[in-house]
């Protein structure tokens, strides 16, 4: 599914590099073009902060086990 249509952006490949963008004018930096229309400058923001989020729940999931394991292995004296 085209997310930008006026630059051909998919949406596999918008979610890709939301992951290393924190703002739309950074992913289309990123993706090496502009915004034309302006249509797709909310649906790309929704997404980056979609990624964003799951890359925090991840990351906070890795931190709690993580925890978790050093908790069980350590010796409490």
């Amino acid at each position: 599914m085209f997310v930008c249509n006026c630059n051909g952006l998919r949406e596999h490949a918008v979610e890709e590099a939301a992951d290393h963008c924190q703002s739309v004018p950074e992913l289309f930096k990123k993706m090496d073009c502009r915004p034309k229309c302006g249509r797709c400058v909310n649906e790309i923001g929704a997404l980056i902060k979609a990624r964003g989020r799951k890359k925090a729940k991840r990351r906070y999931h890795a931190t709690a086990e993580g925890l978790c394991r050093a908790t069980k292995t350590s010796s409490l004296s």
